[in-house]
């Protein structure tokens, strides 16, 4: 998968690359809680939830003050997002919303940035 991205424009390469390490660093339970957890546990500095969808593949669902702070940081958020969902790498949400609303077991729904498995996947 790097090597697919520094394939990529330098200014969407400056934009993928953090993402894909953010992922990469926080791939488990030090910033990112199961979200079918019925568990009383809680992750501190909590950047979002995982899950795993239907296909069995791992998605990311990261709150919106961490993906601005943590992932975009630096970036136009509108430009950021555009460039994420038309990679393959957002899911986009209904309308014309870059997050989601998925049901998180214990809080409810909330609004979510979804990142699908495809930021994983080798092209």
């Amino acid at each position: 998968m790097i090597s697919s991205l520094l394939d990529l424009p330098s200014c969407r390469k400056s934009l993928f690359l953090p993402c894909f390490k953010f992922g990469e660093v926080y791939d488990g339970a030090s910033r990112f809680e199961d979200a079918l957890s019925t568990s009383e546990q809680r992750i501190p500095n909590r950047a979002g939830f995982f899950r795993v969808n239907d296909h069995g593949v791992r998605e990311f669902l990261v709150l919106p003050e961490a993906f601005r702070r943590d992932v975009c940081n630096g970036f136009d958020l509108k430009a950021a997002t555009a460039a994420l969902i038309a990679a393959g790498w957002l899911a986009p949400g209904e309308g014309t919303r870059a997050t989601q609303k998925p049901r998180i077991q214990g809080i409810g729904t909330t609004r979510c940035y979804v990142f699908t498995g495809r930021m994983w996947e080798d092209d």
